[in-house]
């Protein structure tokens, strides 16, 4: 049944790719000449590119990556030499902390160095921060504003913030741990005042490196210059709070009686006393060190750069119109897609430097960029699973050798009780008997389960980017419909986003590892044992039941493509009435018996299909009508629509070019010039009144502004989502009323 559908859908394409292949042909080739014009001239309108300085950039951080871990191997050396002689001498395991490391770790991650510094530096950026005119009533009068630390809907050194992300994926880890395992938990506080403890630490972590992304975002002489500093004063602290206060492998004098040094001796005794911990520990901090040693080369490059080449700055124009004006130049992403949109150029092949990384996994477009909060969220989930991954190895292979040991003993143990030994058959049958090797099931389970997470991490990279561009055009075929009553929930569920994110990224990587363990035991079992009557038996109990499956879905899809339907299924009208009544008659009763089959096999497959989506926020686990009871589904759809509201293309392009028109004529043209050309454009555009801010202010009744802006259908914004739904006596701006309007101006 199988050849026989296939063959003839094989054959059909066959002929009707000859009819076609002329026409396709002179298709290509005209596709081809327009996107090598569309390529060449956005290499034109693009900047330069700064190879040598990005290779001296890069060089630099790993020069300075590897003299820090070189400065560590200097001060873990002397701990773990004390170590070995202390196990070969049966003392206790442990080294003594460093003087000033209570000062610096108050209370866990409480540091009392770094930490009230940064505070200072925040108070010092808020004093230099303007407020709002219509606010200054309010705080401070002129002075004094809190600092953004990340425009997440700008792209504003969008890799710098994504590198200062990656670096909180190591201290994430630890309050994880911390809350699965509460061995470090006192038994006098109680489970408030623990998490309320917590909540407080996740702040201080935060606080820590505030200063560094407020003062990238500020871009002053001042802000930088002391960003500079205090991350090389935070990395100072780092190497030596990681080196003489904490460790992955050796107890402190604090922290040994929680296993009393068992831990390492069981890594002694699998690993040795060589220098293999050591090595573990220095290439588990590559990643970390990595980032902050670019920070530390970065800042002072942005130093640099803002000493030598000041940037003109307009009077009273606040950072994020200055971040605006960027939308309206030749090489941004938004002028792309507005040209792409009209038909203006064709987006071809990218010219990106790293285009050619993902070329046959991920299309790289020129027109589209992802937000700082995509890459920040990714930079994070990428280290996080490393740092994971790292530790399930190092300290899971130990303890499976001594587990598999103890099993094996325990099994042996009772087989010789069972049955007693004879001349030479003890040795048989404990041959017979032995498990597999555990470690090696560890290792096959580990690897799976990063193969899956990491491609389920990647297909949702290009999810967003699509789901994206669907609500750029108002397409909902996969995101549900906005309405403007539901922007208070959007909003809320898109401040989730990112923490749903890495938390069912955890939990989808635990159940899949534990369901890739359970696969790969069973397998290496199979294996070893090879129990030939059981997989037999459960051959014989499966095939037929599966081939009845297979059978009846290959019937089923043959007579409806040549028996039922027209055109070949091309269309869903029916042909031949009188024989699809008389199946349908007879299949009522057959597939009452596969159905209840198929109804065993559903609960197997969302069991599994929930375990390998866990960590996709992109598909709702129940079902499109029962959607917005996923909390993660509804988090993305949140981001998806604030994204889409606050990143539109077609609305930054056209906001910065008013912008850039007004800064051009501020100082030729009066206010109540201004004010004309303000009601000329609104008369011309009457959809956007009903959006202006002082319009939304005076009105207290949001129902009023819904009726007034949805003539017939629509309940959601014509602005934010233009498509062919709108009315079509609705006037909104093009070619011809921007021409006649620039004509206006001239006149006036």
């Amino acid at each position: 049944m199988m050849i026989v559908i296939f063959g003839i859908r094989l054959n059909r394409y066959l002929k009707k790719r000859r009819k076609t292949v002329t026409s396709k042909t002179q298709f290509k080739c005209k596709d081809i000449k327009i996107n090598q014009t569309s390529s060449k001239e956005l290499s034109k309108t693009r900047y330069p590119s700064h190879k040598l300085s990005r290779f001296l950039m890069g060089l630099s951080t790993v020069l300075l990556c590897f003299l820090t871990l070189s400065i560590k191997w200097i001060l873990l050396k002397p701990i773990h030499i004390s170590m070995t002689e202390k196990l070969h001498q049966r003392l206790p395991l442990f080294f003594q902390q460093h003087a000033l490391c209570p000062i610096i770790e108050l209370r866990k991650e409480f540091n009392i160095i770094t930490f009230p510094i940064a505070c200072l530096l925040i108070f010092m950026f808020a004093m230099m921060q303007k407020r709002n005119q219509s606010k200054t009533k309010r705080w401070f009068q002129v002075y004094g504003a809190l600092p953004i630390p990340v425009d997440f809907f700008a792209h504003v050194k969008r890799t710098f913030s994504a590198v200062i992300f990656a670096i909180y994926a190591d201290e994430l880890l630890h309050i994880a741990n911390e809350l699965i395992s509460d061995d470090d938990t006192p038994s006098d506080q109680g489970v408030i005042l623990v998490y309320v403890l917590q909540i407080i630490r996740v702040l201080i972590i935060g606080l820590r490196r505030y200063p560094i992304l407020a003062a990238v975002y500020l871009n002053t002489v001042f802000t930088l210059l002391c960003a500079t500093l205090y991350a090389w004063f935070d990395f100072a602290i780092a190497i030596f709070h990681s080196s003489l206060c904490q460790s992955d492998f050796y107890p402190t004098d604090k922290n040994f009686n929680n296993t009393e040094g068992q831990q390492l001796i069981t890594k002694f005794n699998y690993y040795g006393t060589g220098m293999k911990l050591l090595y573990f520990q220095l290439g588990t901090d590559v990643p970390q060190y990595l980032c902050l040693a670019y920070i530390s080369i970065k800042l002072p490059v942005l130093l640099y750069r803002r000493i030598r080449r000041p940037k003109e700055t307009i009077d009273g124009l606040t950072r994020e119109q200055e971040i605006l004006l960027y939308s309206s130049l030749p090489h941004s992403t938004e002028t792309q897609y507005v040209r792409n949109l009209f038909g203006i150029i064709v987006i071809g092949p990218s010219n990106h430097r790293y285009a050619w990384i993902s070329r046959y996994i991920y299309r790289w477009r020129d027109d589209f960029r992802f937000s700082s909060r995509v890459l920040s969220v990714y930079a994070s989930v990428f280290l996080l699973l490393f740092f994971i991954t790292v530790q399930m190895i190092l300290h899971g292979l130990p303890l499976l050798h001594e587990l598999q040991q103890s099993l094996q003993a325990w099994i042996d143990f009772i087989i010789s009780a069972i049955k007693p030994p004879r001349e030479n058959s003890a040795q048989k049958t404990k041959s017979e008997f032995q498990l597999p090797d555990l470690i090696q099931v560890y290792l096959i389970a580990i690897t799976i389960t990063l193969t899956i997470i990491i491609n389920q991490l990647f297909v949702m990279l290009v999810a967003i980017r699509r789901n994206l561009l669907q609500a750029f055009r108002g397409d909902d075929c996969e995101i549900p419909q906005r309405t403007p009553s539901d922007s208070i929930e959007q909003t809320g569920s898109s401040v989730h986003f990112a923490g749903y994110f890495i938390g069912y990224l955890l939990w989808g990587y635990m159940l899949v590892g534990v369901l890739a363990m359970i696969i790969a035991l069973i397998g290496c079992s199979f294996i070893r044992f090879g129990s030939v009557r059981f997989v037999e038996y459960i051959l014989k109990s499966a095939i037929p039941v599966l081939l009845i499956i297979g059978f009846k879905g290959y019937l089923n899809d043959l007579l409806s493509q040549y028996v039922f339907l027209h055109q070949d299924g091309n269309t869903l009208s029916l042909k031949n009435r009188r024989l699809f009544m008389v199946f349908v008659y007879f299949n009522f009763f057959l597939d009452a018996f596969l159905g209840l089959i198929s109804s065993i096999t559903r609960i197997g497959r969302s069991i599994i299909g929930g375990i390998l989506y866990m960590c996709r926020l992109d598909y709702a686990t129940t079902g499109r009508k029962l959607e917005t009871m996923d909390e993660g589904f509804s988090a993305y759809c949140g981001f998806i629509h604030m994204e889409c509201a606050h990143r539109h293309p077609v609305m930054l392009f056209f906001a910065s070019h008013l912008l850039r028109q007004y800064l051009g004529s501020s100082k030729n043209v009066s206010r109540a010039r201004h004010k004309w050309h303000l009601v000329a454009f609104l008369l011309t555009n009457p959809m956007l009144i009903y959006r202006r801010k002082g319009y939304l202010a005076r009105s207290h009744i949001a129902e009023k502004h819904l009726m007034l802006m949805d003539l017939k259908r629509s309940q959601t914004d014509c602005i934010e989502q233009p498509t062919h739904k709108i009315n079509h006596h609705v006037n909104i701006i093009s070619q011809v009323d921007m021409n006649d309007f620039m004509q206006q101006q001239q006149h006036f």
